[in-house]
């Protein structure tokens, strides 16, 4: 019964599967005192009892399932964010460094700015996810990947910032921001002639902070 409803309970909340757990638990108790009870194998019918066993079994069976549940979570957390981080496009990295080889012999500072800017991309990327960075970091280093696509892209790349000062010491995952700002550049800016801004927000509201990228291509992709 409970794998046949399995859909709808999982649209309860937690309270709300945990009730309907123990009441499938007892009237799995009812049930099964009612079969000894009718074969003639229970004499006198432990109803009660029955219910209540069956109440506390179906209680520990759904314990284990809950803590068996909370023990993937980090690991999943884990994968998912090992996956986002990874996201620093390979063709991004070749362009880049054609970017830096084109201003070699023109503007070689702005080139070793270029460089320095994307060892900085890479050394964070190579970081331990499980070490927190502060929202303050993040941002200098996506307008380090920013700086990078701006040689590409020149004009066509427009940039609005709208920051928080009060959120700027949050804790997070490192190399969060950067996969964010350059999905808005790819979707936003790459695909257009004339470009698009990209725009970056953080408000802090009581004990959360609230990051906003968005892109102002018709199609409105690249929100996150």
């Amino acid at each position: 019964v409970a794998c046949g409803l399995k859909k709808h309970l999982n649209r309860l909340r937690t309270r709300g599967q945990w009730l309907a757990g123990i009441a499938l638990g007892s009237l799995a108790g009812l049930y099964g005192c009612g079969l000894l009870f009718w074969m003639g194998l229970l004499q006198p019918a432990l109803w009660w009892a029955s219910a209540a066993s069956g109440a506390l079994l179906s209680a520990v069976l759904m314990a284990g399932l809950f803590w068996r549940d909370r023990a993937r979570m980090p690991a999943e957390a884990t994968a998912r964010l090992a996956e986002l981080q990874s996201r620093i496009r390979p063709h991004f990295l070749f362009n880049t460094l054609n970017s830096a080889i084109a201003l070699v012999r023109a503007e070689p500072l702005k080139a070793e700015s270029v460089l320095e800017d994307l060892s900085e991309l890479f050394r964070s990327a190579l970081a331990d996810p499980a070490e927190s960075v502060t929202l303050g970091q993040e941002i200098t280093l996506a307008r380090r990947y920013l700086a990078i696509e701006e040689i590409r892209f020149g004009d066509r790349l427009r940039v609005a910032w709208s920051l928080d000062p009060s959120a700027s010491e949050a804790r997070l995952p490192p190399l969060l921001l950067q996969p964010l700002v350059e999905n808005a550049i790819r979707h936003g800016v790459e695909p257009s002639a004339t470009g698009a801004e990209v725009k970056i927000s953080t408000v802090r509201r009581a004990g959360t902070v609230v990051i906003k990228v968005t892109n102002s291509s018709p199609s409105g992709v690249g929100e996150r």
